[in-house]
């Protein structure tokens, strides 16, 4: 992995963490943090987690503990059932949809929050997105790079 690339998934994992530290402050939990399983570092929030092949070393990490677990555990059980490829938007389309406000965009069947799709794609930039096709317009969406670097981004509900 090249320094660019390592410098891109740091400032993506950075980013979640610090979203996600505002989130958690109202919640009471702190989950917004830097695991690492396995060898691969996983970052993760209520919304969204990251799973790089690679140790992020300019971040703080946490102790382990299960929540790190759970979210690497919560990929590998959801890729099973993500068949159905969906294209994404470009950047800047996801961009435009967050400057006119719009809650959510839809990625096939999918609605997601676009400021996290945001993230996801800054995250991994050259990955396939994919959805399980029984879960419908509550599928997780899978996201897979062939460096080995994958996430995972929750729906919202519209409606």
């Amino acid at each position: 992995m090249n320094k660019t690339t390592v410098k891109k998934m740091t400032a993506a994992a950075r980013k979640i963490i610090k979203s996600a530290a505002r989130v958690d402050k109202r919640s009471g939990r702190n989950t917004a943090l830097l695991y690492t399983v396995d060898g691969r570092s996983v970052v993760c929030d209520s919304y969204r987690a990251l799973r790089y092949p690679a140790d992020l070393p300019d971040l703080p990490h946490a102790e382990y503990n299960d929540f790190g677990r759970s979210a690497a555990a919560l990929m590998d059980h959801d890729l099973k059932g993500c068949t159905v490829s969906v294209p994404l938007p470009s950047v800047d389309s996801i961009k435009q949809a967050i400057s006119e406000k719009q809650k959510h965009i839809p990625l096939g069947p999918v609605h997601v929050n676009p400021k996290y799709l945001l993230d996801m794609v800054q995250a991994i930039p050259d990955a396939d997105a994919r959805i399980n096709p029984r879960r419908g317009d509550i599928s997780p969406i899978y996201f897979r790079d062939i460096d080995g670097a994958d996430g995972l981004l929750m729906p919202v509900r519209v409606g």
